[in-house]
């Protein structure tokens, strides 16, 4: 906004003393543009600065609709406003002491009398609005009645409540007027950037009618009545006007959100310092308690994280370690010899598998042994196939007299020298 102060001056002094070579329609219209842009500049930050300051009240607004619930919301928030209530009915109390000593009288029957009067419940909740139930105007009456005297109708935590309701409702009707500002504004500021023709025509016009409804936003956050700014006015003398009231607008509207903030602070929701003391000292107690607590017993804290530590470790190592390594080692064999078939086991069943091959084959008239165990290295029992064959035709009549049952006893003595074999191989892959 300082550019457009800056530029609006200005113009307004190029306007009162008529730039000399330049004409009085040239001087007005150079005037007129620049007021127009500046008057959409102000505009523009206007509305800023309302939704600076509309967009934190929905912030204040979940605040209080959470302190408007039961007992205990209310009970707290009343706890952590105490400090600042005591301190206005203390203030209050010093105020009635010293208007009774201006006046030197009552002695002490009057200043007891001053300082139970000064106990009021306008004292210990000032934000509060009482209504009446019998709109009587009785509400103004119960305000300042001593709070001793109160009504169980109007209790600590019922006004409480009314407090909270009280300026939960302000911040909403507030928060409505601003949308209902920003709207507004909005919907002006598209208006006139619908016809830039008509809007050059027709300048002061409009910048009279964009100042206008600037000066009700200003006017509004002032807490003041809505500045007479007047029928616009044709001339040179009216365009100065204008230009002057521009700037004075701009000059007010940097501070929208600040006098928006001030007016509504009341109503927001308590600081930091008042919302967070109760949480910071029950903290500190306990942080206290606790810290005794553990310097008592610090010698039992010590044993305990001695045992958690070596039952962690212990954990870790027959739980986690152990079974890894074991695992391991049954893959890799480690410092043990694991073995699903020895050499010996192997080398005693293929010298069984020789002898009955070549007793079987002697039975049938091949007497040459060595020749039998060559082929039975190789893997071949054609000797043994050939009288299985022969005996598979009559399979009942020899499996009782033939050679049958022998015949399949060697092949189960070639199958499990084939699958020692097997496992053999294996053990050396591994």
């Amino acid at each position: 906004m300082a550019s457009v102060i800056s530029d609006l001056g200005l113009v307004r002094e190029v306007c009162s003393g008529r730039a000399a070579g330049v004409s009085e329609d040239t001087q007005k219209e150079a005037a007129n543009i620049v007021l127009l842009n500046s008057i959409a500049a102000i505009h523009a930050h206007t509305i800023g600065q309302l939704l600076d300051t509309a967009l934190p009240l929905s912030v204040d607004i979940d605040y209080w609709n959470s302190q408007d619930g039961g007992v205990f919301a209310l009970t707290l928030y009343l706890v952590q406003s105490l400090p600042w209530r005591l301190a206005g009915w203390g203030s209050g109390m010093i105020e009635a002491v010293a208007r009774l000593a201006d006046g030197h009288r009552g002695g002490i029957s009057g200043l007891g009398s001053a300082l139970y009067s000064s106990i009021s419940t306008k004292r210990l909740f000032p934000d509060v609005v009482l209504s009446s139930a019998k709109g009587d105007g009785s509400a103004g009456a119960i305000a300042m009645t001593p709070l001793l005297r109160v009504p169980r109708s109007a209790n600590v935590l019922s006004l409480t409540r009314r407090e909270i309701r009280y300026k939960l409702k302000r911040l909403e009707d507030a928060q409505d007027s601003l949308a209902a500002m920003i709207g507004s504004l909005s919907q002006a500021a598209g208006t006139n950037k619908s016809c830039p023709d008509e809007r050059e025509a027709r300048g002061e016009e409009s910048a009279f009618v964009a100042m206008q409804q600037i000066e009700q936003v200003l006017c509004f956050a002032d807490k003041n009545g809505p500045t007479d700014i007047g029928k616009p006015v044709h001339g040179p003398q009216a365009l100065i006007g204008q230009i002057c009231l521009a700037e004075e607008l701009a000059v007010k509207a940097q501070t929208v959100s600040a006098r928006f903030t001030q007016k509504l602070e009341r109503f927001r929701r308590p600081s930091l310092i008042a919302r967070g003391w109760l949480p910071a000292l029950v903290f500190i107690f306990c942080a206290r308690r606790l810290s005794s607590y553990i310097a008592d017993n610090r010698e039992s804290f010590k044993e305990w994280l001695l045992d958690g530590a070596a039952t962690l470790q212990n954990y870790v190592a027959q739980y986690i370690l152990a079974p890894l390594r074991s695992a391991y080692e049954t893959i890799r064999y480690g410092k043990h010899s694991y073995r699903v078939v020895t050499e010996q086991s192997l080398l005693s069943d293929f010298k069984s598998l020789e002898d009955m091959v070549v007793g079987f084959a002697r039975r049938f008239g091949n007497v040459d042994a060595a020749d039998v165990r060559r082929r039975v290295e190789c893997g071949d029992l054609s000797d043994v196939m050939q009288v299985y064959a022969r005996e598979m035709q009559k399979p009942f009549k020899n499996a009782v007299f033939g050679d049958l049952v022998e015949a399949m006893l060697i092949q189960v003595q070639k199958v499990k020298v084939d699958v020692g074999q097997t496992m053999a191989a294996l053990d050396k892959l591994l």
